[in-house]
């Protein structure tokens, strides 16, 4: 029975204007409180044939029941030919405060002729007189027939006819939807009326032919109150000796209420709930409402726990039960459009997340439950893009090719538990003029080189025409700035480049070939920290200490590359070995030595290699043995070193004894 119409049409309303930027354009729902709602309800003669079960009261209770624990208002509206006990708008803060009202609805009598005007007057005053509050406002309307007031000595049926009009345009001056009901069983009900009450103020109609119906319309409305979808848990038949299991599956921590709804044509007998932890949570106060009456019983969850829930009933036997469930989430959607140039012309970024409490939501299992469609209307109509889902966003990129015209963008999300919409963005791209960025207001050159700096800003970078028209650009600069500074427009870039200590403004304006225009300032400050000849002087200062610096490191790297000649003797108990002059080169800043002693005398120590490396501070010579100072690299053969001696020209390695002989190395080295 849902129309797409007022979809489209809730959402016209809702649009804002805006000009094109490149700063990112908002919309969002309407923050999410609770409701003020009007319960507008016919209890004319006709209604003990049309609802001789009282359905009619029975579903208006329901609808209450199902409201927020907290944070609503609601007031009652009965009417025939006069009005019956006008119920005030009434904060809804507790079970006792839906109790009265409840308790007011079932002492309505069904009697009396029909004044629709004088009921929608009376409602729509009560709805707009109430202390002022950020709930939507919402007007429910039931009727069994049309406007019909034979017996009436001071109202016509024009007269009541011309109070509904009233009420119409008055409602959808305001944005109040009204959602009207007809019970059509005898073929008596004004469709006309019906239909021009909800298409007119955004509402949705119904027209049912039996008052059976009437709990799953109310279902229904409010559910769609609330942007949920009704979840069918099924039809079941109870057989008045075992439970009936039902299972159903909070599906993220962002659920406010779980409504779960039986209607049945007769009372339950017991109803539990168990929560995932298997625990039975009817007997929770804080968490779980029970609400009961001759067609339905209503089980509300607050905040209830995510997972995997089971429902069970008891009732007669050959009962029928039909289970639904409703999820109330107090959370909103809101869309960002960002219009970007890009190869082909223009692209329309559209990010949407949800948020609660002016929160956003960063649950990434809550956004995969969803499905997401960005709708793009225009002249050439509506075209609608998927959105991808992210973990914490719904996202779109959109190709724009030379667009004019309006175009109004609003994004869509839907799971099986509820679905949400943004408010329209409206962007007006015909005939945009030129968009300057990344730009700044003020530009600031100081420090002790600014004589020699400049900035540069590259055209394709700062300059867009969103219509892709061909630019122009012009510069003017004041008189400060003339003296200040210097500019110079090329196809590729601005440069900007300062003369003098100073400020001035100096003005970009672009025009496009459309003839719009778009100006921008720049307040340029130059402040040089040393003036006339003192910059050059400190640049060739600081250029004498780099070339200074450059020698000595050329100096060092080529000392430290020079090769090294030592001689290498050998001594042996006191004797010594032959002298041998070896060339010892670099390896990886180590001096290595190249050359096996292969004197007779020395052979049986089989010396192998040695690691040796300048001192800087001494312009001698170290041996390296992994981290020890002075020790032999490997396999010197002789035992572990137990001194290292520096002499005059020499460095003499002891080793201790081997086969009964002193050991030892000595180097001696010229440089």
């Amino acid at each position: 029975m849902k129309s797409q119409l007022y979809l489209v049409s809730a959402a016209l309303l809702l649009i804002v204007f805006i000009n094109v930027s490149f700063v990112p354009v908002y919309a969002a729902g309407e923050e999410d409180h609770g409701m003020d709602v009007v319960i507008i309800i016919d209890t004319s003669g006709s209604m003990r044939k049309t609802d001789s079960e009282r359905i009619a009261i029975e579903a208006a209770k329901l609808f209450i029941d199902m409201m927020e624990t907290t944070g609503s208002r609601i007031g009652v509206v009965p009417f025939s030919d006069s009005l019956g006990t006008v119920i005030n708008m009434t904060d809804i803060e507790s079970q006792s405060d839906k109790g009265y009202i409840k308790q007011e609805i079932e002492r309505l009598i069904y009697t009396g002729d029909t004044d629709i005007g004088l009921a929608l007057q009376r409602g729509y005053d009560l709805l707009m007189n109430a202390p002022a509050s950020n709930n939507q406002k919402v007007i429910l309307f039931f009727t069994d027939g049309k406007i019909d007031l034979p017996n009436s000595s001071n109202r016509t049926d024009q007269d009541s006819m011309n109070d509904s009009l009233q009420v119409i345009s008055l409602a959808t001056g305001k944005g109040v939807p009204i959602y009207s009901i007809g019970l059509n069983s005898d073929g008596n009900v004004d469709q006309e009326l019906i239909t021009k009450l909800s298409d007119d103020t955004n509402g949705r109609k119904y027209i049912v032919e039996n008052a059976e119906e009437l709990p799953e319309i109310f279902d229904e409305i409010f559910a769609d109150f609330i942007n949920s979808n009704i979840i069918s848990l099924g039809d079941f038949e109870t057989d008045g000796t075992n439970y009936t299991e039902i299972p159903f599956n909070i599906p993220n921590s962002s659920v406010l209420e779980a409504n779960l709804i039986m209607l049945s044509d007769v009372p339950l007998e017991d109803v539990q709930v168990y929560a995932p932890d298997g625990i039975d949570k009817m007997e929770d106060s804080n968490h779980v409402i029970w609400e009961e009456s001759s067609k339905y019983s209503l089980v509300k969850l607050i905040t209830p726990q995510m997972g995997d829930w089971t429902l069970r009933i008891m009732g007669q036997k050959g009962g029928k039960v039909h289970v639904n469930l409703i999820f109330n989430y107090r959370v909103n959607l809101h869309c960002e459009a960002q219009l970007m140039p890009d190869e082909t012309g223009m692209s329309l970024d559209v990010t949407a997340w949800l948020e609660k409490e002016g929160r956003k939501l960063t649950d990434s299992d809550l956004y995969q439950a969803f499905s997401a469609i960005t709708y793009l209307e225009g002249a050439a109509g509506t075209q609608t893009y998927d959105m991808s889902v992210g973990t914490d966003s719904f996202y779109v990129s959109i190709p724009i090719e030379k667009v004019k015209g309006e175009i109004y963008i609003y994004s869509r999300i839907e799971s099986e538990s509820m679905y949400r919409e943004s408010e329209v963005i409206t962007l007006n791209i015909a005939n945009n003029a030129p968009v300057i960025s990344n730009i700044p207001y003020r530009l600031e050159m100081s420090g002790l080189i600014a004589a020699f700096a400049k900035q540069d800003y590259i055209i394709e970078e700062c300059i867009t025409d969103l219509d892709g028209d061909d630019v122009s650009i012009e510069v003017q600069m004041d008189s400060d700035a003339e003296e200040v500074a210097s500019v110079k427009v090329t196809d590729s870039k601005i440069t900007i480049k300062p003369c003098n200590n100073g400020s001035g403004l100096v003005t970009i304006t672009v025009t496009d070939s459309n003839g719009e225009t778009t100006a921008h300032r720049i307040q340029v400050v130059v402040d040089f920290k040393m003036k006339g000849i003192m910059p050059i002087i400190f640049v060739l200062l600081l250029l004498m200490a780099l070339l200074v610096v450059m020698i000595k490191i050329l100096a060092y790297l080529k000392e430290r590359n020079r090769p090294f000649y030592g001689e290498i003797r050998w001594t042996i108990d006191g004797r010594r070995g032959p002298a041998d002059i070896h060339r010892l080169d670099y390896e990886k800043g180590n001096l290595v030595l190249g050359t096996v002693i292969l004197a007779s005398e020395t052979a049986e120590f089989a010396l192998n290699r040695v690691k040796i490396h300048m001192n800087r501070s001494m312009d001698g010579i170290l041996i390296i043995n992994n981290s020890k100072m002075c020790s032999m690299v490997m396999g010197y053969g002789a035992g572990e070193v137990k001194r290292a001696e520096i002499r005059a020209r020499e460095f003499v390695i002891l080793t201790g004894q081997y086969m009964g002989k002193k050991v030892s190395l000595r180097v001696e080295y010229n440089l």
